[in-house]
């Protein structure tokens, strides 16, 4: 392993946990709002369509992170859903997640703009398909 690698490999298992903790909040939101539409589109007053996108884009972007696949659109949309989260219902609670604030979705929203920016690092599926790939060539 060059200093290169070496240097770099913390990046990449931060990424990892990252995506991770993302994944894991994800997948288990979205399988919940996917599982409900209806009693999540009545509590937060969102039409029923608004209600499976945002079920719908949790639950894929977080198997995304997982995977480490399309994680920066992953992380783009899931910053979009957290975005009109904050908007549409936190921010009126303060910041405070004792009362429903939007300090936890806006650390959510902000760790999925780090994997967009930063990309899901080597431990990811990306990085796998796209070493196979160079390898071929």
């Amino acid at each position: 392993m060059d200093n290169t690698q070496q240097n770099r490999q913390p990046v990449d298992v931060a990424l990892l946990i990252i995506r991770l903790a993302l994944s894991a909040v994800f997948i288990y939101h979205g399988y919940g709002i996917c599982s409900n539409i209806p009693q999540f589109a009545g509590y937060i007053k969102i039409p029923v369509a608004a209600a499976w996108l945002v079920g719908g884009g949790e639950l894929l972007g977080g198997l995304g992170m997982l995977a480490g696949l399309l994680s920066r659109i992953a992380g783009v949309g899931l910053a979009i859903i957290m975005f009109g989260a904050i908007v549409t219902y936190h921010w009126a609670h303060g910041f405070s997640i004792t009362n429903q604030g939007y300090e936890y979705v806006l650390t959510l929203l902000l760790n999925g703009l780090a994997i967009t920016i930063a990309g899901p690092g080597k431990y990811s599926l990306e990085h796998a398909l796209s070493a196979r790939k160079s390898a071929s060539h």
